[in-house]
């Protein structure tokens, strides 16, 4: 098989591997800082839950407490450590894990105008105001992640190069 400049060849003749770009850094930067912040927040969120769920719940949601309250709340504390891992994660290659943040913003949306309106209720604990901002803070960051990512998109020039031909 002759090797032409565009296709390089090991010893073997087969396809050597593409020259290595900077080696991958492991320290989150630019957007992934974001998805930092938000998986760390998302923790100190859901931990709590998962270890007492009863002062956690006492916490955000004023009330009275029962045994089939607390196996909801500790169940969505679970879910909720689950989209802080995933924002860590997305933090390192964050538009390869856009799903996950679409949901977890999508999550974040729904659940700050839950606490908003038992607020609204007056049924709101000591820490529901603080998680219901926080939470709408995080959701605005993301449609900004979102936008940002579709205006480059809209950027980006058209390929030159003409189309592979068929076989």
């Amino acid at each position: 098989m002759p090797t032409t400049p565009e296709r390089r060849t090991d010893l073997a003749g087969l396809p050597a591997p593409a020259p290595r770009s900077a080696p991958r850094s492991w320290v989150p930067h630019g957007w992934g800082l974001l998805f930092l912040a938000a998986g760390l927040w998302t923790m100190l969120g859901a931990v709590p839950g998962l270890v007492d769920p009863a002062a956690a719940y006492q916490r955000f949601h004023a009330g009275p407490v029962t045994e089939d309250v607390l196996v909801l709340f500790r169940g969505s504390s679970g879910q909720t450590f689950l989209f802080g891992v995933g924002y860590l994660v997305a933090a390192f290659a964050p538009r390869r894990h856009a799903l996950v943040v679409a949901l977890g913003g999508a999550g974040k949306a729904m659940y700050a105008v839950r606490l908003l309106s038992e607020a609204a209720a007056g049924q709101a604990g000591p820490l529901t105001l603080v998680a219901a901002v926080g939470d709408l803070a995080f959701v605005v960051a993301f449609v900004a992640f979102f936008a940002s990512s579709t205006t480059a998109r809209l950027r980006r020039p058209a390929s030159t190069s003409p189309p592979a031909a068929s076989p």
